[in-house]
């Protein structure tokens, strides 16, 4: 259970420990099905033909991974505009794990910076939230735009 510990770390006692009982709650519920899976004497690798695979060769991850600033796409069209929630990153619990918020953005409206950590461009950034629930230490939430848009405001003193 110590993994549970470390994923929710940064969560008070109370939390971890709550979701410690849980987990343990659910072993335990799992009991009168053990024994279901066992080992047999049954099979045979006689016969046994190897899978037909596809080989797939590894491209750049500039061809694979889809970016706004790429040739024939719509950098000056800024798609961000329908947004109606904004993820927004919580930098205090961000752990820098790059490749999960960056890889998954469909738009490519993720980059990471020098420093390791994400930067989102809200420019075109569709709000479809992915990002949300893949972050492994839910670094990232979702706000309701307007509220985005009225700090925004308030930061700017306007």
């Amino acid at each position: 259970m110590g993994w549970i510990r470390d994923e929710l770390a940064h969560l008070n006692e109370s939390v971890v420990g709550k979701n410690l009982e849980m987990a343990l709650s659910a072993y335990d519920l799992m009991a009168e099905h053990a024994g279901i899976v066992s080992l047999t004497d049954d099979l045979s690798a006689v016969g046994w033909q190897h899978p037909d695979w596809i080989e797939l060769p590894l491209e750049e991850a500039g061809i694979s991974a889809p970016t706004i600033h790429a040739a024939d796409t719509s950098e000056q069209l800024k798609t961000g505009l329908w947004r109606t929630m904004r993820p927004v990153i919580d930098y205090e619990r961000c752990n820098r794990c790059w490749w999960v918020c960056s890889t998954f953005c469909p738009d490519g409206a993720i980059k990471v910076q020098e420093d390791g950590y994400p930067r989102i461009d809200y420019d075109h950034c569709k709000g479809c939230l992915i990002c949300v629930a893949q972050c492994p230490p839910h670094a990232i939430a979702a706000i309701p735009e307007y509220l985005a848009q009225e700090e925004e405001s308030s930061e700017e003193g306007v």
